[in-house]
């Protein structure tokens, strides 16, 4: 039995014998997203070697990607939660299905290539299993599988109402997500004058959601103060990865603003971070056999997005813009051009500029067919030598209940 089924079996038992105890109040929901059409076309330059192992573009010029019908990648997800008294309650989410089709274009990769069957990514998975607890003076502690606050996009869950899929190479991706195992104390100040202040503090094993792979604790604070339409975002952790002995440090943050203006709002956030210790494959730095030394350095991802969104019909009708760019601060010899030695280069960095619209249709509260387009602007380095231009129209179903 795999640890995602164990983990199931845990915390289904859990639930079960909670809901069974006197006075415990059971709670059930979950989320459903499936994309009904989608196609991609562009162009681009996939990258190849000569016989010399020289570099050499080769540009392709406009091809369409074969239409595509899938579950959405995180499935369906079923949202459990029982309150055993007014101060302690158990929540779990679990999730059933999701699919990779190949269908999102990649860099250096001709468009349409990248297509293959479509294969289970994960039939069973439990993103977050925890247990809540009030404390005195309001505090509110969640222990367990959580899935910190780090960004509003993500953190809440926000950006999946938005779209029908975050791609894997958006500011989310490369800046905003974050799963983790520890410990959640939240907290709302409330100072007056139409003030206020969330605010969260986390110890947690270090983006380890299952268990800790070393003796460090990672801590991470995430802030929202909101004064009458508007709310500021803000958010720092830090820590160390590796194995005990060999602890690299690492830190996070996170900026941003949000507003909200009747049926107009917008949001924008800004993601960084510093890796120390990571191993790069350089030209530059070879042996007297010809074969590379890896160098250590220090990675210092970018990213952010911008929307912006406009209710045409409340409850019914509305529009959703959206600017995405994430700078990843390494790129793999694969998109070089290379088909020997892989991994990691610092020959050039990887830049992802996504723009988007999506038209969303509300049948009922909380269900809503989206229409998406995106224009996708991908690259290495200035582009000369792999880079992908894509247009990108899915329709999709999310329903809440």
């Amino acid at each position: 039995m795999t640890k995602h089924r164990v983990l199931l079996a845990t915390v289904l038992v859990t639930v079960l014998a909670a809901s069974g105890a006197v006075g415990a109040q059971l709670n059930f929901g979950g989320d459903l997203g499936f994309v009904l059409f989608d196609v991609s076309n562009g162009s681009g330059i996939q990258p190849s070697r000569d016989s010399l192992g020289n570099a050499m573009p080769l540009p392709y010029g406009d091809t369409t990607g074969r239409v595509n019908t899938y579950l959405e990648s995180h499935g369906l997800g079923l949202y459990w939660n029982v309150q055993l008294s007014d101060q302690v309650s158990v929540s779990a989410l679990t999730e059933v299905g999701g699919t990779t089709t190949s269908a999102t274009p990649s860099l250096g990769k001709k468009l349409g290539t990248q297509q293959g069957d479509a294969g289970t990514q994960k039939a069973l998975s439990v993103p977050e299993a925890y247990i809540q607890v009030m404390l005195p003076w309001q505090v509110q502690m969640s222990t367990g599988i959580i899935r910190p606050i780090f960004s509003e996009d993500y953190g809440e869950k926000k950006g999946y109402q938005e779209a029908n899929r975050l791609f894997k190479s958006s500011a989310n991706a490369y800046g905003g997500e974050w799963h983790d195992l520890g410990v959640e104390f939240y907290k709302s100040f409330e100072p007056g004058g139409g003030f206020s202040i969330p605010a969260y503090a986390y110890l947690l094993a270090g983006e380890q959601p299952l268990g800790d792979d070393n003796s460090n604790k990672a801590l991470l604070f995430h802030v929202a103060p909101a004064f009458w339409k508007l709310r500021v975002l803000g958010s720092y952790g830090f820590g160390k990865e590796g194995a005990d002995g060999e602890l690299q440090p690492w830190s996070r943050y996170a900026a941003g603003l949000g507003g909200d203006f009747g049926p107009f709002w917008f949001r924008g956030e800004f993601f960084g971070g510093s890796w120390a210790g990571n191993e790069v494959l350089n030209e530059a730095n070879k042996d007297t056999l010809g074969r590379i030394i890896p160098d250590t350095v220090t990675f210092k991802p970018i990213a952010y997005y911008v929307k912006a969104g406009y209710n045409l019909i409340p409850d019914k009708l509305g529009v959703v813009l959206t600017f995405d760019q994430s700078s990843p601060d390494w790129t793999t010899r694969a998109k070089l051009g290379y088909s020997t030695q892989g991994g990691p280069t610092t020959d050039a960095g990887e830049s992802y500029t996504t723009i988007g619209a999506t038209v969303q249709y509300w049948v009922i509260p909380g269900s809503a067919i989206l229409l998406e387009y995106n224009r996708g602007m991908w690259k290495v380095g200035d582009g000369t030598l792999c880079k992908i231009n894509f247009n990108r129209i899915t329709l999709g179903w999310r329903t809440i209940f």
